[in-house]
């Protein structure tokens, strides 16, 4: 009996498990977006931002989390349109928000920030804050 670490056959098993994941999370993300209601903001010229109704909800700190999605169509950033995923939480009183969760990563940093300039941030903080959140 041959005992020890084979890193070459490790790596491998590695790999696989990813893969796995990959094509498990890769189902789940269609799914999730057959059952998704996206409402669509006011977009720029360049970049497009949806929010998804089915998840609003009213968090124990009277702020609101929804899930959102961003896409830039600025043929300067790599040539190709970026969609980005992020699952915020706002303060409607304040006006602020957090992104809580980037295409899937927790953010464990995540701070209050104000949306400053950006129109679309802005415009996305006004229509999840006037919908009725239980």
């Amino acid at each position: 009996m041959k005992v020890g670490f084979n890193l070459k056959k490790e790596i491998k098993k590695f790999v696989f498990l990813l893969l796995f994941i990959y094509i498990n999370l890769a189902g789940i993300n269609a799914a999730v977006a057959s059952i998704s209601n996206w409402e669509e903001i006011r977009s720029s010229e360049i970049n497009q931002q949806w929010w998804d109704r089915t998840t609003l909800h009213r968090t124990k700190h009277d702020s609101v989390t929804v899930m959102t999605r961003f896409k830039s169509n600025d043929v300067k950033d790599n040539h190709r349109a970026k969609e980005i995923y992020y699952f915020m939480e706002i303060d409607c009183q304040k006006k602020l928000y957090k992104d809580k969760v980037i295409n899937g990563i927790p953010n464990l940093q995540a701070n209050w920030s104000s949306p400053k300039g950006d129109k679309l941030i802005k415009t996305l903080i006004t229509n999840v804050c006037q919908q009725e959140v239980l």
